[in-house]
């Protein structure tokens, strides 16, 4: 009797084993194979999303089309032009720095105090005559005083300028070009980028290389920039002509008329 009893609890036993193993564990697998395909599929879902967030950060200003920056400067085409006309700089590059410092928003301002259409920084603004940073002409003024000024020291350069306006004309000087700042490269690398398109005629425009340096146009400009090149060294012997003096006071404003006269005393 004890046998048979002994005998059919290892019976139950084998079957219970029997059980876990070719049904229970099997299942148990099932269970966790799901579970990982699931979280797999909901880490590719997170780490897609993140992708798709980058890729839509990474949309900046100056990667838009032609006909898109013409229009979101169209605002402020009166002011550009006038700036461009009376200063003596490429309004194509006016718009440029304005489409990458703020991409045509009047009130941004910057983590670092630069604001405006065109970031002026306090000290910047006060140095070219202006209080009112959001003030989108006073903003476009003195921003287009500044770039004649970097553009007079650096011979036309827009590179360079561009660089100086980001870091800052001693950064320039201190490396003999473009500052190694990655921000700065990707800073100079847009405005050019958007100075290209916007120069660029709608049968180019797709063939804009990216590396190619800008021309630099030559007429009216250069005077202005030989103007302010000479101002700059006066103090060392440099001299302007009386003809090339009568010519830059006819090119300038009224205000930039009388400093004209005032630097007279350096001749």
């Amino acid at each position: 009797m004890n046998i048979s009893i002994h005998s059919a609890v290892n019976s139950v036993i084998n079957n219970i084993v029997k059980t876990i193993i070719f049904v229970l564990l099997p299942l148990s697998l099932m269970i966790t194979t799901s579970h990982a395909a699931t979280t797999k599929n909901t880490n590719q879902a997170t780490k897609l999303e993140k992708t798709a967030k980058k890729k839509k950060r990474t949309i900046t200003c100056d990667s838009y089309s032609r006909t898109k920056l013409l229009q979101k400067a169209k605002k402020y085409k009166k002011t550009i032009t006038k700036a461009s006309r009376d200063y003596g700089v490429s309004s194509h590059l006016i718009t440029a720095i304005i489409t990458v410092e703020s991409c045509f928003r009047p009130k941004a301002k910057s983590s670092s105090g630069a604001a405006g259409l065109m970031q002026l920084m306090p000290a910047t603004a006060r140095r070219f005559g202006t209080k009112n940073r959001y003030n989108t002409q006073h903003n476009i003024k003195a921003g287009t005083k500044y770039l004649r000024f970097l553009l007079a020291k650096f011979n036309g350069n827009v590179q360079l300028t561009a660089a100086a306006y980001n870091a800052g004309e001693g950064a320039v000087d201190k490396y003999n070009g473009v500052p190694p700042y990655k921000q700065t490269q990707t800073y100079v690398r847009r405005v050019l980028n958007a100075y290209h398109t916007l120069s660029a005629s709608s049968r180019t425009l797709a063939k804009v290389n990216q590396r190619r340096k800008p021309r630099v146009t030559r007429s009216r400009a250069w005077y202005i920039q030989q103007y302010e090149r000479k101002r700059l060294n006066a103090r060392r012997g440099l001299r302007l002509t009386t003809h090339e003096l009568q010519h830059v006071n006819r090119l300038l404003s009224d205000e930039d008329a009388k400093s004209a006269l005032s630097f007279k005393q350096f001749l």
